[in-house]
Parts: structure tokens; C-alpha cells; sequence
């Protein structure tokens, strides 16, 4: 969502947006697979994959508005998203696809533990409070930027080139 707000500009980015609908589209298919843990984990693994393609490809996005920047303002942004970003793809996505992908494996090589027993729940329950916990670290992130996107967008606006999204 940051994206939207900070580096998408007109005409619309082709490679972030097929990436991003491939995520959503991904997602859809999840949820539809919420009664089978099986294939829920193997699912929830393709989407860490996209969306790791996803962050990889914006954070060229970020470094071409990094280079129209408007002034100060639009630096400290750009400088606290790609912080956000790298943290994104050097750790945090990497985390929902290698956990994903553990938790598919488990539940491959021991359903007798994990589907017959029902351990899976202890999965769901680790994967929950891991989503939470990001959920917890994207509200901080919001705020704490929202002050810089309101300048950078000021600055952008004075200088006479176009807000993000807006169009040319």
C-alpha cells in the first residue's frame, strides 16, 4: 500500500502491477484451500515466492523516485521505504516462505503427527501470531511515515512535478 503513496506514478508500472495482481490472484487460491492444511502451507509458500518477486522488483521502483527526488523531504522518504524495503526482502518475506514451506513439509512427511493428531493447529497458531506480529510492525511503520509522505507529497506539488499516481 506504501507503494501506491510514495513510487507509483502514471502510466501505471506493467511489472508491479502483474506481479502484485499474481499475488492477489495467488491469495484468492489460498483461501479457498483454508480446509486443507496441506495445501494451504503449499499455497501460502507460492505467495511468499511472488511476493518476494514483488518487493524485489519495487525496490527498483524506489530507486527511480530516489533519483526524481523533489528535495529533503522526498529523500528522508525514500530513505526510511528503502530501509523497509530491504528489511522486507532480506528478512520478513523470506520468513513467510521458508515458514510456509517448513510447515508444508512437515505436514507432507508426518501427516500422521500433524493432520491425524492435529499439530497442524500449532502451525496455524505460529503462522496467526506471525501475521499479527507484522500486522503490529506495518500500523507502526504507517505512522511512523504518514508525517513524511505529507511532506514529500508538499514538496513534489511545490516544485511542480506531479504527486505519485497522479497523472502527466
Amino acid at each position: 500500500m506504501v507503494h501506491i503513496i510514495t513510487v507509483i506514478r502514471w502510466p501505471l508500472e506493467f511489472g508491479h502491477n502483474f506481479l502484485y495482481i499474481a499475488c492477489a490472484l495467488v491469495e484468492a487460491l489460498l483461501f479457498t484451500r483454508l480446509p486443507s492444511p496441506r495445501a494451504w502451507f503449499a499455497f501460502g509458500t507460492l505467495f511468499g515466492a511472488v511476493g518476494w518477486m514483488l518487493f524485489v522488483y519495487d525496490l527498483r521502483l524506489i530507486r527511480a523516485r530516489a533519483q526524481d527526488s523533489a528535495g529533503p523531504a522526498s529523500d528522508r522518504l525514500t530513505a526510511v521505504v528503502t530501509r523497509d524495503q530491504r528489511l522486507n526482502i532480506a528478512l520478513l518475506i523470506p520468513a513467510v516462505f521458508f515458514f510456509n514451506l517448513a510447515c508444508y513439509l512437515c505436514i507432507h512427511l508426518w501427516p500422521h503427527l500433524f493432520l491425524d493428531r492435529g499439530f497442524h493447529t500449532l502451525l496455524v497458531a505460529t503462522q496467526v501470531a506471525g501475521f499479527g506480529a507484522y500486522l503490529f510492525y506495518v500500523v507502526r511503520y504507517f505512522k511512523k511515515i504518514a508525517s513524511l509522505v505529507f511532506e514529500a507529497r508538499t514538496e513534489w506539488q511545490s516544485d511542480g512535478s506531479p504527486p505519485p499516481g497522479a497523472a502527466s
